[in-house]
């Protein structure tokens, strides 16, 4: 069996970033934009059609203060007609690391180089599940600490 390509949908204006554009287009990240959106939707469902993953962040960007924010129905639009499962996933243990967007933004050495992180994943659901069940799934998955 060929192996399932995994890409990304991500905000173009981090997507055009000059440095990192080219390493973004070379792993397929798909951009998206408020204008661009429905260009980014077709090629979502496009990729999905011949058996690629898509990962989405439902809130479109990544929390300032590790709380959620408002969950996008923009992916409904992706999987609407298309056979296949939504996995959700919970990524935990990132706060105060190079990847957190805190304003605390603080690295005790100890944690410079290791940290814990949990990624935990939810039970496979059908592609027609709604937004407020995602975003339930996702905090759900949360609290399994």
């Amino acid at each position: 069996a060929p192996q399932r390509r995994i890409r990304y949908i991500m905000d173009r204006s981090i997507y055009n970033l000059r440095g990192i554009n080219y390493i973004l287009k070379l792993g397929g990240a798909i951009p998206i934009s408020n204008s661009a959106a429905k260009d980014a939707i077709k090629v979502a469902k496009k990729s999905l059609s011949e058996d690629n993953m898509i990962v989405i962040f439902p809130e479109g960007e990544i929390s300032y203060d590790g709380d959620y924010g408002k969950f996008s129905k923009g992916y409904e639009l992706i999987a609407k007609g298309l056979d296949g499962v939504i996995i959700c996933a919970n990524i935990d243990g990132l706060k105060g690391s190079f990847f957190s967007r805190s304003k605390k933004h603080f690295i005790p050495k100890s944690s410079l180089f290791r940290r814990e992180v949990t990624i935990t994943f939810s039970k496979p659901m059908s592609m027609n599940t709604k937004v407020e069940e995602v975003e339930s799934s996702i905090k759900n998955l949360n609290s399994y600490k």
